[in-house]
């Protein structure tokens, strides 16, 4: 198992890093500026990648009669500042090129959880099942062109209780009334050949 907790310093020192190499832009920064001005805001970030960059290459499953042939390895991610009242996390994986198509989704992570290692999604808690038709994390694997997956934390002021397979929508109808605040990084791949 490769969950992380990681020190609210480290976590900063990544979401600077990741905030350099994408270059803020002026109404990024005002953005930021305005969040710290009301206090902090919940925020996921990734060693592996950066908003609206790359997914690294081990992210892709291995699919559709070797159309994709990756190794199936979920990216790192961290988390930070939830607000008050977090019981409990969802985290979801989309892809907003297909329709929407759900990657991966995983419910009652712990709240004292601040972040996965690469490769440690299926260790984070609860996993659904995905549009691939299995239970855990199914990686990137666009048909054709360059597909954007969204990578979302939800906080929550509850925990679900669903059982291990359940679906997408299940968790959208128990989490609907208990999000306190959601935030996502998104990830691109452009299909092979």
């Amino acid at each position: 198992m490769r969950r992380t907790s990681l020190p609210v310093a480290a976590l900063a020192t990544m979401a600077a890093a990741a905030l350099a190499l994408t270059g803020c832009s002026a109404s990024q920064d005002d953005a930021v500026a305005s969040a710290s001005a009301d206090g902090p805001a919940l925020v996921i970030i990734s060693s592996d990648f950066v908003d609206d960059g790359a997914l690294p290459a081990s992210a892709s499953t291995t699919a559709y009669d070797g159309q994709c042939d990756g190794p199936n390895t979920s990216p790192a991610l961290a988390w930070a500042d939830p607000p008050a009242g977090t019981v409990a996390y969802v985290l979801t994986i989309t892809d907003t090129d297909a329709d929407g198509f759900v990657h991966a989704i995983v419910e009652d992570v712990s709240v004292d959880l601040t972040g996965a290692g690469s490769g440690a999604w299926d260790d984070l808690g609860v996993n659904g099942t995905n549009d691939g038709g299995t239970v855990g994390y199914f990686g990137p694997c666009p048909p054709s062109g360059t597909h954007h997956y969204v990578f979302t934390i939800d906080a929550l002021d509850t925990t679900l209780g669903l059982d291990k397979g359940f679906t997408y929508d299940e968790a959208q109808a128990a989490m609907d009334g208990h999000v306190l605040a959601s935030a996502s990084i998104t990830g691109t791949v452009v299909a092979a050949g």
